[in-house]
């Protein structure tokens, strides 16, 4: 594993008006005028959604619920923001989240739109994750999200993986004060013909103007099957249309200005050697090495590296926590590219 070290620049933080999404959200509190209390509203706004449905009957899996760790430091690291991957939940940065926690970061999950809802007899609720019309619902998440993380005042970063990769991508390119990204198998297009798939169907619901898209928006990619309330792995199964939606947003991304850690493992459908060769390619073009760090076939390392709740490969996860805090903590880079 090669690494490399750059300086991240730091910047402050600022009050901005926010714009909230109300799809797939809870009631919200208003405001307060402490950065932190607001976000801890969110939160607990989302803990009362677990037992209280909402007008439409929904009501939020607990293992769902978005996390907040402020840091326990005068002077925090940082801010990371941590995006779960697409029909997942915040549950896949238990550890991860402890882990920054106690190196000094504030830490923020948020549960992204749409996700870990049931209807009154536990079957997962699909319907407010964003489909194919609508893209601004992504776009309102990340500005609400990355407002609220630079209001607490200190430096931020931003983390995702798969679909929570995508959105981490995007995140930087709408903010630019976001100092870094790391992106873990980030959804952006995979290998294979089961990774051309999305592109394909992209392409084609772009020249019928958005008519293909609503006919996806009504195919399911899985069963929503009724699941135990105290599930710790909960999902959201969505419909393909969805699915296009989410790739979209990291797809769109074609290079940052900000440094880039990319972790990815072999023959993945959804984040593929090409797509993410074109991310890091770019960094040289904007002065600075991006990292990438890929995980060869016969490591069998899960798409969804990083959580023990998935990745049955423990030296796996140990290693993608080891790079992600040294990219955030020094910025350091770490370098094995696919053969």
């Amino acid at each position: 594993m090669a690494t490399s070290a750059m300086p991240l620049a730091h910047s402050g933080s600022r009050t901005v008006a926010r714009t909230l999404s109300s799809l797939g959200t809870a009631p919200q509190s208003l405001p307060s005028e402490n950065p932190f209390e607001h976000i801890e509203s969110h939160v607990r706004d989302e803990v009362r959604w677990t037992v209280e449905p909402n007008e439409q009957g929904a009501r939020l899996r607990d293992h769902a619920v978005s996390v907040f760790k402020p840091a326990e430091t005068a002077e925090p690291k940082g801010t990371v923001v941590l995006f779960h991957g697409f029909t997942a939940g915040p549950w896949q940065y238990k550890e991860m989240a402890e882990q920054l926690h106690s190196e000094g970061f504030h830490v923020y999950a948020p549960r992204m739109p749409g996700h870990g809802l049931v209807d009154e007899s536990g079957k997962p609720w699909r319907k407010d994750i964003p489909d194919t019309g609508e893209g601004h619902v992504w776009n309102d998440f990340i500005d609400e999200t990355i407002e609220d993380a630079k209001e607490l005042g200190a430096p931020v970063y931003a983390v995702g993986l798969s679909g929570g990769g995508g959105v981490a991508l995007k995140s930087a390119q709408r903010h630019e004060d976001v100092e870094a990204v790391a992106a873990m198998a980030p959804f952006v297009g995979g290998d294979g013909i089961a990774g051309a798939l999305l592109p394909v169907l992209n392409v084609v619901d772009m020249v019928t103007f958005g008519l293909f898209g609503k006919l996806l928006n009504t195919i399911p990619l899985g069963k929503a099957k009724p699941s135990a309330k105290d599930d710790p792995t909960p999902r959201t199964p969505a419909t393909l249309g969805q699915a296009l939606a989410m790739y979209r947003v990291g797809s769109s991304v074609e290079q940052l200005e900000q440094p880039l850690q990319l972790l990815t493992t072999a023959k993945d459908s959804v984040s593929g050697v090409r797509a993410n060769r074109k991310l890091y390619q770019a960094g040289d073009e904007e002065g600075h090495q991006n990292g990438w760090y890929h995980f060869p076939a016969e490591e069998k390392v899960k798409h969804a590296m990083l959580s023990r709740l998935e990745n049955p490969n423990t030296s796996s996860v140990e290693t993608v926590e080891e790079i992600v805090s040294k990219f955030l903590s020094e910025g350091s880079t770490s370098v094995r590219l696919p053969s």
